[in-house]
């Protein structure tokens, strides 16, 4: 049937004019459309009210754009930041395949787009500030002068994109974003823009709930890192571990991809990096770089760094990607170009250096790095209020941590002091020295080393390098770093530059260079008899002052207790030179028995070693071996040297003279303890020990019947 002859029809039938039945018409179709909308939005709106998430609500609304408006590309959402006045640009991952073959004709990527308001078109910026939509054909009206009106032109043509819609997002009179359209239709119908409007505004409304779900989320986890870290305050942990909770707490707190916090070093001239969080950004550093994030520092007063600015003035510092800011002066050096590139493989847009302060002192940098380029204002309050915690946790660390290290260094000092007075042998008190010096000092790379004036020689009994012990070692006098601390008497510390600095001093350089070596002398009234150094091969300006008195008091007392053990060591050898000489007078008396005791002292002391004797055990079983005969001085030279047999009571008064023996060393203080090892007898050609005997007397009496060189006596 022709539609002439239908309309004529529907006329008759409904007794309405040609005219009404076209309006009527017409308000059915507007009727289904509402309906469309309606249903439309209605979907959305359950789409959007299903989450809080912002990145799951934006592309809800994404998805249900494209498919209502049969559009190839998914709406772009930028968020606006009121305190600055710009817009950045928000993708999720719906987006990601379709624009970034646009990204790449543009030579930008759009979410590090950074829209300031008062750089757009006044016409766009009227729109958006008026509430009303604005369309154009032309790219570079929404973008702004930050991409090339050229590229941007071509990209559209090869995208096909031929209208744009910027919708302004308005909640409650504000402006929190914009929804932008890049759309491949000709024109877009009143309908579309008007379903687009009232999905802007629903759009609006959940981006405000998101965010509002965010921040609470946001304030609650920041109340609870904050708790986290004033915990530490009450805490005795180390201050290490004090500040790996604040670099995971901050950034798991505020979302971050890294966080890391840097501390002023012993000598406070540099800033080292103490803890770091953030799997993505120390992967970024070893990718460009051969070292690991914790090896770098930055000079205190360094020009044109953020971390040392932070520092110096107790200001926060902002990094909007301009990672160089970070980079300037630090060592080992990283250029402006490894910087970017460290930027982009951890993806990061910004970075933060936030002071941690303690009333008016700086005692540390907090450093963040973030996949935001700017900071909101509430981001900001909250990292300065977790950086005044921080602050206080790390101090607080410190001064428990610097009340633990003194009370541990008294304690050894007493141990050293101690040792003065108790411990003789020389080799057992180097061992102790060392031992107790672990206890407040990093000692695997620590040596100590002695002169011997008279033999003109430097010895190194004690030698640690990587935490191994190297074999004791001596040498002639050489112009190394050790002889020039002996011949100057005067400690000396080097903490950067070890080379050249040994340069300056005429110092020939010995060995592998450190990269920082401490040395004291150990001084006896006033004469260096030695060196007790400790050396870094990893960091610089490793030691301080503090470093340096402790090194040079437990050095003083070392050389105290060294030069007691030499004396002691000096007197034994004394007394048993005596002791040899009064043995050889003995045997001078009885030619047949020359060279006996020097014998039996070998024999028994090789015995003792073998069974486990002390040090001290065996110089006692020394003297006693060289003194066991001394009881021949009682027995007459006739009855010694008489050529015939000897008679029953000759024979009596040989077989006593061991008993002479411990009469004569028992009248001697320093001599009695050897009384037992002395006092044995010979009975059928056996030696027997008295009822007084020890262990100590085994191997000598064992040996008591070693044959003279010219056989027995008949």
């Amino acid at each position: 049937m022709a539609p002439d002859v239908r309309e004529s029809k529907a006329v008759e039938e409904t007794g309405l004019s040609e005219e009404e039945l076209l309006q009527r018409k017409r308000a059915e179709e507007e009727i289904r459309r509402r309906s469309e909308q309606l249903a439309a939005l209605n979907a959305i709106a359950m789409a959007v009210t299903s989450t809080l998430d912002l990145q799951e609500v934006l592309q809800a609304i994404q998805e249900k754009v494209m498919n209502l408006l049969a559009e190839k590309f998914p709406p772009i959402f930028s968020l606006f930041n009121k305190g600055d006045q710009t817009f950045e640009v928000v993708l999720t991952y719906a987006q990601e395949e379709p624009l970034r073959k646009a990204e790449k004709l543009m030579g930008v990527r759009f979410e590090e787009l950074v829209l300031s308001l008062s750089t757009l078109k006044p016409a766009v910026r009227e729109a958006l500030l008026s509430g009303k939509p604005y369309v154009t054909d032309d790219g570079s009206e929404i973008l702004g002068p930050q991409v090339s009106r050229s590229l941007i032109q071509g990209a559209q043509r090869a995208l096909g994109v031929t209208s744009i819609v910027d919708l302004p997002l308005w909640v409650k009179g504000k402006l929190v974003g914009t929804m932008v359209l890049l759309s491949q239709k000709e024109k877009i119908s009143d309908g579309e823009m008007d379903l687009l409007s009232a999905i802007a505004s629903q759009a609006a409304t959940a981006i405000v709930n998101a965010r509002l779900y965010e921040e609470a989320q946001a304030r609650s986890t920041y109340l609870a890192t904050l708790l986290r870290i004033n915990a530490t305050l009450r805490s005795t942990l180390p201050l290490n571990q004090v500040l790996e909770t604040i670099v995971q707490s901050t950034a798991e707190t505020l979302g971050y991809l890294g966080c890391f916090v840097a501390m002023p070093d012993a000598r406070g001239e540099r800033l080292t990096v103490g803890a770091v969080w953030g799997g993505r950004i120390v992967d970024a550093v070893l990718k460009v770089t051969p070292f690991k994030l914790d090896s770098f520092s930055v000079p205190v007063k360094v020009q044109g760094n953020l971390i040392a600015r932070a520092f110096a003035t107790g200001r926060l510092q902002i990094s909007s990607g301009e990672p160089e800011g970070l980079a300037v002066g630090v060592e080992p050096p990283i250029g402006a170009r490894m910087a970017r590139a460290i930027e982009r493989i951890a993806g990061a847009k910004g970075a933060a250096c936030v002071p941690l302060c303690v009333a008016e002192k700086t005692v540390g940098v907090l450093i963040v790095m973030s996949p935001r380029q700017k900071l909101t204002d509430e981001e900001r309050a909250m990292l300065l209020g977790l950086a005044d915690q921080a602050g206080l946790a790390i101090e607080n660390a410190r001064l428990y941590e610097a009340e633990q290290r003194r009370a541990e260094e008294l304690a050894v000092l007493n141990e050293i002091g101690r040792a003065v007075s108790s411990v003789m042998q020389l080799d057992d008190l180097l061992e102790l020295i060392c031992q107790e010096a672990s206890r407040v000092l990093d000692t695997s790379n620590l040596y100590l080393a002695l002169w011997d004036a008279k033999k003109n020689e430097v010895s190194f009994p004690l030698y640690f390098e990587e935490g191994e012990r190297r074999k004791p070692e001596k040498r002639s006098p050489r112009r190394g770093i050790t002889e020039y601390v002996i011949n100057s008497a005067k400690p000396l510390m080097i903490n950067r530059d070890l080379v050249s600095r040994l340069k300056e001093l005429n110092i020939e350089l010995i060995g592998k260079p450190s990269k920082s070596w401490l040395g004291v002398p150990m001084l006896s009234e006033d004469r260096a008899i030695g060196v007790l150094a400790i050396q870094d091969y990893q960091k610089e300006n490793a030691y301080d002052e503090s470093h340096l008195r402790l090194l040079s008091t437990i050095a003083s007392q070392a050389a105290i207790a060294i030069e007691n053990a030499r004396s002691y060591q000096n007197l034994k050898e004394q007394n048993l030179q005596t002791i040899s000489a009064l043995a050889a007078a003995v045997e001078a008396k009885d030619p047949y028995t020359s060279g006996h005791s020097e014998k039996v002292t070998q024999v028994a002391i090789a015995i003792a070693q073998k069974m486990g004797l002390s040090h001290d055990e065996v110089e006692d079983l020394r003297v006693a071996a060289l003194l066991h005969d001394i009881g021949k001085i009682g027995i007459p030279d006739s009855v010694l040297n008489k050529p015939a047999r000897l008679t029953p009571a000759e024979f009596l008064m040989v077989e006593i003279h061991p008993v002479i023996a411990a009469d004569i060393v028992g009248n001697i203080e320093a001599l009695t303890i050897l009384c037992p090892l002395s006092a044995t007898t010979m009975r059928g050609g056996r030696a027997q020990a008295t009822p007084m005997g020890s262990k100590g007397m085994r191997p000598l009496s064992w040996h008591e019947s070693w044959p003279s060189p010219m056989g027995l006596k008949p």
